[in-house]
């Protein structure tokens, strides 16, 4: 927008890409910035459990518990009830027993 207006106030019909335009208009940012941390420890340090390769059942499943929310229904009613999903291969999800379901969220 600040582009259009001020291509405008100089009389020309349309938007100009001229290269001198633009860059006579840009105006650099001058903030100073912080840098980042290098680890964002703000709501506590990471799970050990996330540096390993593999997770057993059972940490998946405490996991869920303490980390899922179900933005569709009930968290607590649904939890039991959904499978634990290992892999996904296009529209399809499978469980840990090789079981297929359909993705219906994927837009199939």
């Amino acid at each position: 927008m600040h582009l259009a207006r001020a291509t405008l106030r100089r009389g020309h019909r349309c938007l100009s890409t001229h290269s001198s335009v633009i860059n006579a208009l840009d105006v650099p940012d001058k903030t100073d910035h912080k840098p980042l941390p290098a680890v964002d420890t703000r709501c506590g340090a990471p799970s050990p459990d996330h540096s390993q390769q593999n997770w057993s059942k059972q940490q998946i499943d405490r996991a869920a518990q303490d980390h899922v929310v179900f933005t569709y229904g009930p968290t607590d009613a649904q939890r039991d009830a959904v499978p634990l999903l290992r892999r996904g291969e296009g529209s399809y999800l499978y469980d840990d027993d090789g079981k297929q379901y359909l993705d219906w969220t994927s837009q199939a």
